[in-house]
């Protein structure tokens, strides 16, 4: 009885064990916990850019040209700046309001796609080190039409891919 009741605990911590990863897979932001309340369709705004260094004028003008691509009335346009660095900012197409992404990030050689969005999600995934400094991970965003809210980061070595 001692020996079965053995058996059955090693097994249950086995189980619980592996189960673990499996949980934080599941607990990774999903797109679709994100909508994008309605898609804009009417002619874009012109971009306002209340005191926005003149450098990004021309990129932010050409992006407010384009259909929406996040969050239902946004253009979310991106520029290098530097080597395997990668900056960039959302425009309203409905207000021409320009809000820069949260932080410039640093793209690993092998990152076959460094941002993942969608134009019916305000959910924004980032993957590579913020800053240039910091860890190499996927680092989820919720845009709240203003900011940009941290959600959760996860390790690139990590599961980080959304379902």
């Amino acid at each position: 009885m001692t020996r079965v009741l053995l058996i059955f605990s090693m097994l249950l911590l086995i189980t619980t064990a592996c189960s673990a990863p499996a949980q934080q897979v599941g607990a990774l932001p999903q797109f679709s916990q994100y909508p994008a309340i309605e898609i804009y369709s009417a002619p874009a705004v012109a971009v306002t850019l209340n005191g926005e260094p003149n450098i990004f004028r021309t990129r932010l003008k050409n992006a407010a040209k384009q259909s929406v691509n996040f969050a239902g009335e946004y253009v979310l346009t991106t520029w290098g700046c530097g080597a395997s660095c990668i900056y960039g900012a959302v425009v309203n197409l409905k207000t021409g309001e320009v809000v820069f992404l949260p932080a410039s990030f640093h793209v690993g050689l092998l990152e076959s796609e460094p941002l993942r969005f969608h134009s019916n999600s305000r959910l924004l995934v980032m993957r590579g080190a913020l800053s240039e400094g910091g860890e190499h991970a996927a680092h989820y965003y919720e845009y709240t039409g203003g900011k940009f809210m941290h959600l959760k980061t996860v390790p690139i070595g990590g599961r980080s891919d959304e379902q």
